[in-house]
C-alpha cells in the first residue's frame, strides 16, 4: 500500500492528497497509451479486409454510435490477443464515433452505401464472413 499511496498519515488531507496524486499519475499514463494507439480512420475504411484477418467479428449496424458498448465485452472475454472486429455501417463514422472505437486494435470499418441484398453480400465477402468467427446484426 505504501508503494501506492505512500507513508500513512492520520491527517485525512495528506491521505485525499496522496490518493488524488497517484490518480492523476494513473490518468497520465493512460493518456499517454491512447494517444499512442490513435490511428486514422483512413488506414482502417476499406473496400475489404486484408486476407490475413481470420477469427475475426463482423457487426453489421447502421451506424457505429456507441459501439465501444459492444467491443469492450468482446476484447475483455478474449482469452490472448482480441479478435478483430470489421463494421459494416450504413454511414460514415464521426468523428467521435471513430475515437471511441480507435480505442481497441484491429477495428475495420466498410461501408454499405446500398441497401439491395446483393450489395450486402458483396459487404460480407469483403468483411471475410467465411473466415469470421462470427457476425453480430
Amino acid at each position: 500500500v505504501e508503494d501506492t499511496y505512500g507513508p500513512p498519515s492520520h491527517n485525512i488531507v495528506d491521505n485525499l492528497r496522496s490518493y488524488i496524486q497517484f490518480q492523476m499519475t494513473e490518468l497520465q499514463s493512460v493518456d499517454k497509451e491512447m494517444a499512442a494507439s490513435r490511428r486514422p480512420l483512413r488506414d482502417f475504411l476499406v473496400s475489404a479486409v486484408p486476407s490475413a484477418v481470420k477469427n475475426h467479428v463482423v457487426v453489421v449496424c447502421q451506424t457505429m454510435d456507441d459501439m465501444q458498448y459492444l467491443i469492450r465485452p468482446v476484447f475483455a472475454a478474449a482469452l490472448g490477443r482480441p479478435p478483430s472486429i470489421v463494421f459494416i455501417t450504413e454511414k460514415f463514422p464521426s468523428a467521435r464515433e471513430w475515437e471511441e472505437a480507435n480505442l481497441y486494435q484491429e477495428v475495420w470499418v466498410i461501408i454499405n452505401k446500398n441497401d439491395s441484398h446483393q450489395a450486402m453480400e458483396q459487404c460480407l465477402e469483403r468483411a471475410g464472413l467465411l473466415r469470421a468467427s462470427c457476425m453480430l446484426c
